[in-house]
């Protein structure tokens, strides 16, 4: 009786740890309002796509969570004129590719970043946060700046939140 009178101590104070634990949430929100909240774990790869204004050639920004924040993992690009990137960071690689040059690694890091949403015509900017799907936010929120950043929550916090 005493041994599962502590199995049960130890099963709920688990299920409490796990419910209140910290986890990262990936937020994106226009000025005024949340656009995404959602919980986003350690790895979590995230793209912004757009179309660069004066090349007007493809560009992906590929970041990951971790620890709370995001990093840039990768950056894809088609050409190196314009203000696009030339050669790899000291802590980075360089990457040609048949369709893209790659930049990866470089250890950057955001905990908040803004983004101007163009529309139709100039950005295309998008949203591919992998796994959990895609939006043209160029149709969502034309003309507007978008911050995206990672904070600490917990499942618990999530849960009350969407109640």
């Amino acid at each position: 009786m005493r041994s599962l009178s502590l199995w049960l101590v130890v099963a709920l104070l688990s299920f409490l740890y796990l419910f209140c634990a910290p986890v990262s949430v990936l937020e994106i929100a226009p000025s005024g309002g949340t656009f995404l909240r959602q919980i986003a774990p350690v790895g979590q790869p995230f793209v912004l796509r757009y179309i660069h204004s004066v090349e007007l050639t493809p560009v992906e920004d590929e970041y990951s969570v971790s620890d709370g924040t995001f990093w840039q993992w990768e950056e894809r690009v088609r050409s190196h004129n314009a203000g696009l990137p030339l050669e790899a960071s000291k802590t980075g690689k360089f990457l040609a590719g048949k369709d893209w040059f790659r930049f990866r690694g470089g250890r950057q890091s955001f905990n908040v970043l803004f983004l101007r949403v163009g529309d139709g015509e100039r950005g295309r900017n998008e949203l591919d946060l992998v796994g959990s799907g895609r939006w043209e936010l160029f149709k969502q929120f034309p003309g507007q700046r978008l911050e995206i950043r990672v904070t600490e929550s917990s499942f618990a916090d999530q849960l009350i939140g969407r109640l």
